[in-house]
């Protein structure tokens, strides 16, 4: 009877020596600069992260390479030759294992230098190397586990059934094991104990907040949602409501209390049900007697950009009336990871609601209808649009705020972008009806002339929201071909696999750099608004005097 090899001999069997050099290779290229500066302990999940993946693509091309060996009776090298690549290996680890941690503190610091943040750092090379190295062991070893498991189920197994048979049968069980069993389960639990833990939160009341007073807003005691009904980022939303006297403050004439309506989750069971709330609300307080109205697609846990309002409530002196509702506890990165169909079943419930109601009004008597998604929200909303036949016919203007790259008219834009215009910054059809803007500048290309309705994507050529993709993981991307954009480094470059997981990284970062980068937009809304809908009158000049007003 064969013997059957135990996993624990698989387990701790000696390295490979092609996983070693592949993972090596991958260590060099983890420490190469992606779109954010990192910090070292995030620098080390992903050193780990990518030097595993490598261990296990050079154990597999090892594996191939043996078989030719086998199969064309190739001469072996010898042990003393095989000692020798060890030793050459282990030189080769330990001189580019140093360098380069050498070369990335000059990668952060040029990194950080381009989003103008100071250049000194805590940077713990050594804590760095320690942690990505134990991450990877770990990592190779739980792969191990699984192959043993494999391999012992195989042998068993093939006393019952053909070879290869066994060996499918096994491999099928250790699959369905670890996606369906271990995966699926524990994809499931994980997800309902976030969606409790969040749930909870957004229930919490934070005591700085108190319900508005004014009937234009929801919550109050005339609003047909309760206070405790908006959630968290819904609270948050109304009580930052501008007032007429600091509209007033700035613009020296009478103004108008705004009007912001908003439907929590709790508000009601379904979508539709939600974005018909929000459309009473939008009716009790006489919105659509405003000079416009802006549905407002959220993020994940239903949180408003607080510039976007407030830009449109100084700019019409306070004849605004913004409308959001919340789908889900879950903050941007989950929601968009594991249910992102959510968001754009929401973004197309809320507009096809409200824009049902506002065109059926007379045309001469009826506000602008405007629309802002930014993130997460960019998707939900983009989602009711299938072309741009669809933003002229439906919007009187429309502005999307670094959009995830899954949108699917996004993409589309992009991938039909006009002939020598970079992938990061595209033109559409001259820019007649669509324009792509990283700065505020760059909103009047390729003509200051811009016909009506208009439609805007601010995105930054850092922000990895909007680049991330899974195509990473194999495809160079576009955006990284010449010219790049002002905030990327020369120095980043593609690598399959790792530049997916550096990438996956940065999303964690998006939001810790400052103004004009990564995925932190601020001011710049100011001047997007005033491009696509700005009232009379408005000018450049009051769309600056705005941002220096505010501290923008």
């Amino acid at each position: 009877m064969e013997k059957i090899t135990k996993p624990k001999k698989i387990i701790l069997a000696a390295p490979s020596w092609a996983g070693f050099a592949t993972g090596l290779l991958f260590w060099w290229a983890s420490f190469t600069p992606s779109l954010l500066p990192r910090v070292w302990y995030l620098q080390a999940i992903l050193t780990g992260i990518s030097v595993a993946m490598g261990y296990g693509l050079g154990v597999v091309g090892g594996t191939a390479i043996g078989f030719f060996y086998h199969t064309f009776h190739w001469p072996k090298p010898s042990p003393a030759m095989q000692r020798v690549r060890w030793q050459l290996l282990s030189i080769a680890a330990l001189f580019f294992g140093s360098l380069s941690l050498i070369l990335s503190l000059r990668h952060q610091k040029e990194l950080r230098q381009l989003m103008g943040m100071p250049p000194e750092f805590a940077f713990h090379g050594i804590y760095t190397a320690l942690l990505a190295i134990s991450l990877a062991t770990l990592l190779i070893i739980f792969c191990r586990c699984v192959r043993g498991l494999n391999h012992y189920l195989d042998k068993r197994l093939n006393h019952i059934i053909p070879e290869p048979l066994a060996y499918v049968v096994s491999l099928l069980f250790v699959f369905t094991l670890l996606v369906g069993v271990i995966g699926q389960t524990g994809y499931s639990r994980l997800r309902s104990y976030a969606n409790s833990a969040f749930r909870h939160r957004d229930a919490v009341i934070q005591k700085n907040l108190v319900a508005p007073a004014a009937s234009e807003e929801s919550g109050s005691r005339a609003s047909v949602v309760a206070w405790n009904q908006l959630g968290k980022q819904g609270r948050a939303f109304v009580a930052g409501t501008t007032q007429p006297t600091q509209l007033e403050s700035f613009s020296h004439k009478p103004s108008t209390q705004p009007i912001r309506v908003y439907a929590g989750l709790s508000t009601a069971s379904t979508d539709m049900a939600r974005a018909g709330v929000v459309l009473q609300e939008l009716q009790r307080t006489k919105a659509f007697d405003r000079s416009i109205v802006c549905i407002t697609t959220t993020t994940g846990t239903g949180w408003v950009d607080p510039d976007s309002p407030r830009a449109l409530e100084y700019m019409y002196n306070g004849s605004v009336a913004t409308a959001a509702m919340q789908y889900s506890y879950l903050p941007s990165w989950i929601s968009f990871l594991t249910d992102r169909e959510t968001a754009a079943q929401a973004g197309r419930a809320l507009i096809e609601t409200i824009h049902s109601y506002w065109s059926s009004l007379p045309v001469d008597h009826r506000p602008k209808l405007v629309i802002f998604g930014e993130s997460l929200g960019a998707y939900g909303s983009q989602a009711d649009f299938q072309t741009v036949k669809d933003i002229v016919a439906r919007t009187d203007g429309v502005l999307w705020v670094g959009p995830p790259n899954a949108s699917r008219l996004w993409e589309d834009l992009s991938q039909h972008r006009d002939n020598g215009t970079p992938f990061w910054l595209p033109v559409y059809q001259h820019g007649q009806t669509v324009r792509f803007a990283a700065r505020p500048t760059d909103i009047t290309r390729p003509s200051p002339i811009w016909p009506s309705p208009h439609a805007l994507y601010l995105q930054y050529p850092s922000d990895p929201v909007v680049w991330w993709s899974p195509e990473l993981l194999y495809k160079k991307p576009a955006w990284l071909n010449p010219p790049r954009g002002y905030d990327v480094s020369s120095e980043m470059q593609w690598y399959p696999v790792v530049s997916w997981v550096q990438m996956t990284v940065d999303l964690a970062l998006a939001g810790n750099v400052p103004a004009g980068h990564g995925h932190v937009y601020n001011g710049d809304i100011y001047n997007a608004w005033a491009a696509i809908s700005s009232p009379p009158g408005w000018t450049n000049q009051s769309t600056q005097q705005l941002r220096t007003y505010l501290g923008e």
